[in-house]
Protein backbone atom coordinates (compact mmCIF):
# COMPACT_ATOMS: atom_id res chain seq x y z
CA UNK A 1 0.00 0.00 0.00
CA UNK A 2 0.79 3.75 -0.82
CA UNK A 3 0.31 6.82 0.69
CA UNK A 4 0.71 10.06 -0.94
CA UNK A 5 0.16 11.89 2.06
CA UNK A 6 0.07 10.99 6.03
CA UNK A 7 -1.23 14.46 6.66
CA UNK A 8 -4.89 13.58 6.85
CA UNK A 9 -4.49 10.74 9.04
CA UNK A 10 -5.19 10.60 12.62
CA UNK A 11 -2.65 9.99 14.90
CA UNK A 12 -1.74 9.57 19.06
CA UNK A 13 1.59 10.43 20.51
CA UNK A 14 3.79 9.23 23.54
CA UNK A 15 6.84 11.15 25.12
CA UNK A 16 8.81 11.00 27.67
CA UNK A 17 12.17 12.83 28.67
CA UNK A 18 14.05 11.28 25.69
CA UNK A 19 11.90 9.56 23.46
CA UNK A 20 8.52 10.78 21.03
CA UNK A 21 6.75 8.27 19.45
CA UNK A 22 3.86 8.96 16.52
CA UNK A 23 1.18 6.31 15.86
CA UNK A 24 -0.62 6.53 12.93
CA UNK A 25 -3.38 3.62 12.29
CA UNK A 26 -4.04 3.37 8.78
CA UNK A 27 -6.94 1.54 7.74
CA UNK A 28 -6.60 -1.19 4.12
CA UNK A 29 -8.82 -4.43 3.28
CA UNK A 30 -5.85 -6.21 2.66
CA UNK A 31 -4.31 -6.00 5.76
CA UNK A 32 -5.01 -9.06 8.77
CA UNK A 33 -7.06 -6.86 10.78
CA UNK A 34 -8.13 -4.24 8.44
CA UNK A 35 -5.68 -1.76 9.18
CA UNK A 36 -2.28 -1.67 10.08
CA UNK A 37 -0.02 0.46 12.59
CA UNK A 38 2.77 2.78 11.31
CA UNK A 39 5.43 3.98 13.97
CA UNK A 40 7.80 7.20 13.87
CA UNK A 41 10.64 7.70 16.48
CA UNK A 42 12.46 10.59 17.65
CA UNK A 43 15.11 10.44 20.42
CA UNK A 44 16.45 13.17 21.98
CA UNK A 45 20.27 14.17 21.43
CA UNK A 46 21.82 17.19 22.75
CA UNK A 47 18.52 18.94 23.11
CA UNK A 48 17.09 18.16 20.39
CA UNK A 49 14.88 15.20 19.05
CA UNK A 50 15.76 13.87 15.87
CA UNK A 51 14.37 11.00 13.58
CA UNK A 52 15.62 7.96 15.04
CA UNK A 53 13.46 5.44 12.52
CA UNK A 54 9.78 4.01 11.53
CA UNK A 55 8.06 0.42 11.44
CA UNK A 56 4.94 -0.86 11.09
CA UNK A 57 3.05 -3.04 13.36
CA UNK A 58 0.69 -5.60 11.33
Amino acid sequence: MHLKSIRSQAFSTYRDDSLIRISYKIEWELAPEGAYGLVYTFKKKKGHFLFSGMFFVP
